[in-house]
């Protein structure tokens, strides 16, 4: 039942925050109520003025009545309004709250239409023409609630004021009073098409205003969603260029310490020599200290100019790229084999896994073969199989480096690099796994920012700059690429670089 009467609420709640807003705010100034009071005097000093300008028109009891219960009915409201606690501006309430909100509302609005319903029947009826208050809670409600809460407003000031003027022409409600008790003759009220005229004219009315004002709540409804949609785009741009800032002033200041500390080491041990502290044998020693520490220095600034180039460059580069995946993994292997065989690691030639996918310069170039075969000719066919990728081939070849540097880097002698390429319909797969030290779970959120390196490198004393996968996430990122990582603490780890194939073979 719960959530059936919630369903059934949320069909009174103002369509959107500026719409609640606006109620909450009526609701604090406790705008309806003054305008009761405002009525309320104005309908006393009316029936002082009638009493003077027409001393032998002598309205009826009721109207008095109809009076004193606005008054009554307005002290309820007050202390209604006291049960509930609106937050103050701009914070918004919650459901609870609005729930209460809507519901105090609609409930001054039907009791607002029946006491003016007997005003109505003690003033005349069908003859009154203040009946064009009814239409005031008609626009009310499709402005400030929801359609649908207008449409039952509307809906409930018809049903009401059909039901006096038709009771009066029945005879139900009897006796019937003038709106001018000195003026005779008009007996509008026993006249059945005057009766209909004037249900229509209403009814024509409050349509009327319900269609112009539901029109202006549906574009109203429609800029605020824009308005909404543009102040998140603007939050997350905000918060993204703060993240930005914050991650530049950080890897500022990474790259200035980690800079320092090879040049502080470089001129403490320079000093040892020009100091005579280094003599002999001692001198040669420091100068290779010093020559590790500039080579050290020197990776650093390259993979720094690296990162920068790629960030300044723009992703279109990529998307016209025809860079052969196999052609640079067989270049790397060429590049990393010796450093391998120096460290007692088994590094692998690239190999091509074959999968369900049929690679479509295959099938093409098998087609070809076949055709060419029954017709005695001989062409040459397309690469067997195509693995060509839109990716930058300096840029590829420089992540591709990276992570192979780090597999060697972080395997211990007797251990093994693999590499498989494992051709998609979508894209080309390249596995590179080892058998190292692995990398611990908690260190996957920042493994690709730059100058992070995860708690097993550290504790392990291997070197590095932390740069090399921050290059890879970058190209990857600009190329359309993805990249997963798959590691357990000394066991190894699986880097899957998943690249966007480029275009079919011609």
């Amino acid at each position: 039942m719960m959530p059936m009467r919630d369903a059934i609420l949320r069909n009174f709640y103002p369509s959107g925050d500026f719409r609640a807003r606006v109620l909450l705010d009526l609701m604090r100034a406790r705008w309806l109520i003054l305008w009761r009071w405002i009525i309320l005097l104005a309908a006393i000093g009316l029936i002082m003025v009638d009493r003077v300008v027409l001393p032998g028109a002598n309205r009826p009891a009721g109207v008095l009545v109809c009076a004193g219960l606005l008054g009554l009915a307005n002290v309820v409201w007050i202390i209604l309004h006291r049960q509930v606690p609106i937050p103050v501006a701009p914070a918004m309430p919650g459901p609870d709250i609005l729930t209460s909100v809507a519901i105090l509302t609609n409930a001054q609005m039907i009791v607002d239409l029946l006491l003016l319903t007997v005003m109505l029947r003690f003033t005349g009826g069908v003859e009154n023409p203040l009946v064009v208050f009814y239409l005031f809670h008609v626009v009310l409600a499709a402005q400030l609630l929801r359609s649908l809460n207008a449409m039952v407003q509307g809906a409930a000031a018809l049903v009401l004021y059909s039901t006096v003027v038709v009771g009066e022409w029945a005879g139900w409600l009897t006796p019937h009073y003038s709106f001018l008790p000195t003026v005779a003759g008009l007996r509008l009220h026993e006249d059945g098409a005057s009766v209909l005229a004037a249900i229509g004219a209403l009814a024509v009315a409050i349509s009327g205003c319900l269609l112009s004002m539901m029109r202006i709540s549906f574009h109203l409804d429609a800029q605020e969603r824009t308005l909404e949609q543009t102040h998140r785009h603007l939050t997350a741009s905000y918060q993204a260029i703060q993240k930005m800032q914050a991650q530049r002033a950080r890897f500022t200041w990474t790259a200035a310490h980690q800079l320092k500390s090879p040049i502080a080491v470089i001129q403490t041990l320079a000093a040892l020599v020009r100091d005579g502290v280094a003599t002999g044998g001692q001198i040669h020693d420091v100068a290779e200290r010093i020559i590790r520490r500039c080579a050290s220095g020197i990776e650093q600034v390259s993979e720094l100019l690296t990162l920068a180039r790629i960030e300044q460059n723009t992703p279109d580069r990529h998307v016209s790229a025809q860079t052969n995946v196999e052609t640079i993994l067989l270049k790397l292997h060429v590049r990393f084999a010796e450093p391998a065989l120096a460290k007692g690691v088994t590094l692998s030639a690239p190999v091509v896994e074959r999968s369900s996918f049929i690679d479509p310069c295959e099938r093409k170039s098998a087609e070809r073969d076949a055709i060419d075969a029954a017709q005695g000719e001989l062409y040459a066919p397309c690469p067997h199989p195509s693995l060509r990728v839109a990716v930058d081939d300096r840029d590829l070849e420089d992540c591709l480096g990276n992570v192979l540097d780090n597999a060697l880097k972080y395997t211990p002698a007797g251990g093994a690099v693999t590499v498989s390429i494992v051709p998609n319909a979508r894209d080309i797969d390249v596995r590179i796994a080892d058998t190292g030290i692995g990398i611990a779970e908690e260190s996957y959120a920042e493994l690709f920012e730059p100058f992070r390196r995860g708690q097993t490198a550290l504790k392990a004393g291997v070197p590095g700059s932390g740069l090399g996968l921050a290059i890879v996430k970058e190209v990857f990122d600009q190329a359309g690429g993805r990249v997963a990582v798959q590691s357990k603490v000394s066991e190894g780890t699986t880097i899957v670089l998943s690249l966007p194939r480029a275009k079919e073979c011609a």
